[in-house]
C-alpha cells in the first residue's frame, strides 16, 4: 500500500462517522414522498445548469409535497460545512477507493433555491426561518441563496424588506444583485426601497445595475422619484456607463413607460420602439 493509500485509508473511519453523523441528523427532517419517491430524491435531480424550472420532472413532485417541503428546504439552505470537513471534501474527490456520499453545502443550497422556486407563493411560511438562517450568516453561499428563495417567494416574502434593504448595500455584488431583483418583485414599501435602487441605477456592477433598472419598471408609478437618474443614465454617451446605456435602451425606456408615460413621452420614447425592440 502506498503512502497516499495509507493517508486514504486513515481516513476512512472520519469518512464514515462523518456520514453516519449527517445522515441521523437528516433523518430527523421530515423527507414527505411524493411522486412514489423521497422528497430528497427529487431535489437530487437538479443540475446546475441543466435543470430549468418548469420543464424539470421534479417540480410537479415537489408542488405535490406543498408546504410539507419546507422543514427539509429550510435545513438544506442551512447547510454549512466545517473548514474541516471543506478538506475532507476535496481529498475524497482526488481518489477512486473510497465511495463518498457527502454532498456540499453549496449544492445543497442549490437544491434548497430549486425547491423553494418550484413552491412559489407557497413558501411563504417559511420567510420567518428564512431571515432567520439570513441572520445567522452560516456562509455567503447560505445568504444568497436566501435571497434567492425570496425572490421567488414574491410578494408575500414582505417581512423580509429589511433582509433585502441590509443585501442591497453590501460590499458583495451578488448580494446587490439578488437583493434588487427581490425588492423588485416584491414591491412594497416603495419609499424605503425606490431610493435604495436607485443608487443601483449607478452601480459598478453591470447585473446589478440591470436589475435595478427592471425592478424599477416593475414598482410602476410609486417609483416616480428614480425617473430623474433613469433619463440621465438613458442619455449617457461617454464611458462604461455610456456603451451599458446603449446596449440597454429597450430596457431603460420600457421601464420609464411603466413608470411614467408622460416624462417617457417626452423623452420621445414610443410603446411601439420598446416592442420592436423585445
Amino acid at each position: 500500500m502506498t503512502a497516499r493509500q495509507k493517508i486514504l485509508a486513515s481516513l476512512v473511519p472520519l469518512a464514515v462517522l462523518g456520514g453516519v453523523v449527517w445522515e441521523s441528523l437528516r433523518s430527523r427532517i421530515p423527507d414527505p414522498i411524493c411522486k412514489g419517491e423521497h422528497l430528497s430524491y427529487w431535489l437530487a435531480k437538479y443540475e446546475p445548469g441543466v435543470s430549468f424550472l418548469g420543464r424539470d420532472p421534479a417540480v410537479p413532485a415537489i408542488r405535490e409535497a406543498g408546504t410539507n417541503a419546507i422543514p427539509l428546504l429550510l435545513h438544506y439552505i442551512s447547510a454549512h460545512n466545517s473548514p474541516f470537513q471543506r478538506r475532507m471534501f476535496r481529498l475524497m474527490a482526488r481518489q477512486d477507493l473510497i465511495k463518498s456520499s457527502f454532498v456540499s453545502d453549496f449544492y445543497r443550497h442549490y437544491q434548497a433555491v430549486q425547491g423553494f422556486w418550484a413552491l412559489g407563493p407557497r413558501g411563504k411560511s417559511a420567510v420567518p426561518e428564512l431571515i432567520r438562517i439570513y441572520d445567522s450568516n452560516f456562509s455567503a453561499s447560505s445568504q444568497q441563496a436566501v435571497l434567492e428563495v425570496l425572490w421567488g417567494i414574491g410578494p408575500d416574502a414582505k417581512d423580509a424588506i429589511p433582509v433585502l434593504v441590509h443585501a442591497v448595500t453590501n460590499s458583495d455584488a451578488g448580494y446587490r444583485m439578488l437583493a434588487a431583483r427581490a425588492l423588485g418583485i416584491i414591491r412594497v414599501k416603495p419609499e424605503l426601497i425606490v431610493p435604495l435602487l436607485t443608487v443601483c441605477l449607478k452601480d459598478s456592477d453591470m447585473d446589478t445595475r440591470s436589475v435595478a433598472v427592471w425592478a424599477l419598471g416593475n414598482l410602476g408609478p410609486p417609483a416616480k422619484a428614480a425617473v430623474p437618474q433613469l433619463l440621465k443614465l438613458r442619455n449617457a454617451t461617454s464611458g462604461p456607463p455610456g456603451e451599458w446605456a446603449t446596449n440597454h435602451l429597450p430596457a431603460i425606456d420600457e421601464a420609464l413607460l411603466k413608470i411614467d408615460p408622460t416624462a417617457a413621452a417626452n423623452a420621445g420614447i414610443a410603446v411601439t420602439n420598446v416592442s420592436a425592440a423585445q
